[in-house]
């Protein structure tokens, strides 16, 4: 499908030293490839490549080591500026934008941030700065849309000869970290532990640095939404039908949507909502798709969303082939009207994402595509974009910069070591693998082809009294410096929740949804 608007800006890769990646590792859902804005003329760009690798003592026993390549691309020339190699120890994700041109950087345990135009001057834009470490096996990294949170889920690391380490019951450990950008210096970034919580499995925890959303099982394909603020207070939202579990995803501080089932089990209705309890549009696709993953660009009131156009139907927690997926979608939406404002088709897909990127600014869009790069010009936003813009940022909750503590959310007492995931009783969350996080080949082996562990499309969590737990968190490292190469009635709290409406057009029913682009 070709985008609508202008034509996009290409920078044919091939020239500076861009490798593809084969499709194989991309349907099993390895990261290998990614794009993001820098500032508005340069790009950041990273792709694996052939390298022979020697084996180094401290490496793990389970470690899949490759090379990645970095470009630091001057988009106004379509010229090189910078260029560096990591050594990276697994497949997962590895490299997030903090904004104002900083970017964090996962090599194993080992997260580290650097900022590529302050450093350019000195000659070394890839100068590193390690945040933090830890010696257990990194499972799921997830960044906030507002990038002011970071949740680390981790595992105890296999031994050689020993087996699993025991980790009890719940042996995914969830640590939450903020992140705060130093004083009158836009590229020194502080990283504070602020809460730690355990799992029976990796989550696609749908929260930001304010509190998280839940999606609470009413029976009869009924969903009640919460938002649940980690100061303690509980935002009552409006019900929500769906034959599925919905998953959910914040993109903006007082706005998230919903993948849900409008009948059967694939999700095939997106809908968006905001805190006030209200339902802002709904959108149906026609296609069996897995794997969504979503860019956030919420100070423009936009989002992207990836998904696999699958021709096998939709089954997120299955393993890929190249020949199961027909294309990879990407939609560019304006968050309160629903409204389409680019969609591509590529092939070959990247089932992790990352091969896509939406400016801070929201009005550029990246993605590489037939071994180039290619800046899309996203429409300019209207007065009517700028006062929902605004309005969502002022119904956002109060700024929290306390714990991030699910126990407080839960009522129950706030956790002083780490304790079972605590969310309201019913709450459904998305594993890993079902979400934005694919699952990927077990470690050690080859990728190419290999199939995915199986995963639970969805996790039943409840509250849990037992609080042992052994496992430290992820230690914060003192800054090292590497080179790298609506709520209910108050008077009537008893109440029934109302059903939702389109606050912009209430008296509706049914719904209009935003007719999919053609495909």
């Amino acid at each position: 499908m070709l985008a609508k608007g202008p034509e996009p800006r290409r920078i044919p890769l091939t020239p500076l030293g861009f490798e593809p990646v084969n499709s194989k590792f991309l349907a099993a859902g390895s990261s290998l490839l990614t794009v993001h804005f820098v500032d508005d003329t340069h790009a950041l760009v990273t792709f694996a490549v052939h390298r022979l690798l020697k084996r180094l003592p401290e490496c793990a026993p389970d470690d899949d080591d490759h090379t990645i390549e970095a470009l630091l691309v001057d988009t106004s020339h379509g010229s090189v500026v910078a260029r560096t190699e990591w050594r990276l120890h697994d497949h997962r994700q590895y490299l997030w934008s903090l904004g104002q041109g900083v970017f964090l950087l996962r090599a194993g345990g080992v997260i580290s941030t650097f900022a590529p135009m302050v450093n350019l001057e000195r000659n070394q834009p890839f100068l590193a700065h390690t945040v933090m470490e830890t010696d257990r096996k990194v499972e799921v990294v997830l960044l906030s849309h507002d990038r002011r949170l970071l949740t680390l889920e981790t595992s105890a690391r296999r031994r050689s000869g020993a087996g699993e380490i025991p980790d009890g019951d719940h042996p995914v450990q969830i640590d939450f970290y903020r992140i705060q950008f130093a004083e009158g210096s836009g590229a020194v970034v502080k990283v504070v532990h602020s809460g730690v919580a355990r799992a029976r499995t990796g989550v696609m925890l749908p929260n930001d640095s304010n509190g998280f959303v839940s999606a609470l099982d009413q029976g009869r394909g009924q969903w009640a939404f919460d938002f649940n603020e980690y100061s303690g207070k509980k935002h009552e939202l409006a019900l929500f039908d769906s034959s599925c579990p919905p998953h959910t995803s914040l993109v903006s501080p007082s706005e998230f949507v919903a993948l849900a089932c409008p009948g059967g089990t694939e999700r095939k209705l997106l809908a968006a909502f905001n805190l006030s309890g209200e339902e802002m549009w709904q959108q149906q696709f026609y296609r069996g798709y897995d794997f969504p993953v979503f860019a956030f660009a919420p100070a423009a009131g936009r989002f992207a969303l990836s998904r696999m156009i699958t021709n096998s139907g939709s089954g997120a927690g299955a393993s890929l082939v190249p020949e199961q997926i027909d294309s990879q979608s990407i939609t560019v939406y304006q968050t309160d009207s629903g409204k389409q404002l680019l969609t591509l088709d590529l092939t070959p897909a990247a089932r992790a994402g990352g091969n896509f990127a939406i400016s801070d600014d929201g009005l550029s869009f990246a993605v590489v595509r037939n071994d180039s790069l290619e800046i899309h010009a996203l429409p300019e936003l209207s007065s009517k974009d700028r006062a929902a813009v605004k309005r969502a940022f002022a119904t956002a909750p109060q700024a929290w910069e306390g714990p991030v503590d699910f126990a407080v959310t839960a009522g129950a007492t706030p956790m002083q070591q780490p304790a079972p995931l605590n969310v309201p009783a019913g709450t459904t969350l998305p594993a890993a693998g079902g979400m934005q996080a694919a699952q990927l080949p077990a470690t050690g082996s080859s990728g190419a082809g290999s199939s995915p562990a199986n995963a639970a499309d969805s996790v039943a969590l409840a509250p849990a009294a037992d609080t042992s737990g052994t496992a430290r968190p992820a230690a914060v490292a003192p800054p090292k410096t590497t080179t790298a190469s609506g709520d209910p009635d108050p008077d009537h709290p008893e109440a029934p929740r109302a059903r939702p409406t389109l606050y912009t057009m209430p008296t509706d029913s049914p719904h209009p949804a935003p007719p999919e682009a053609p495909q």
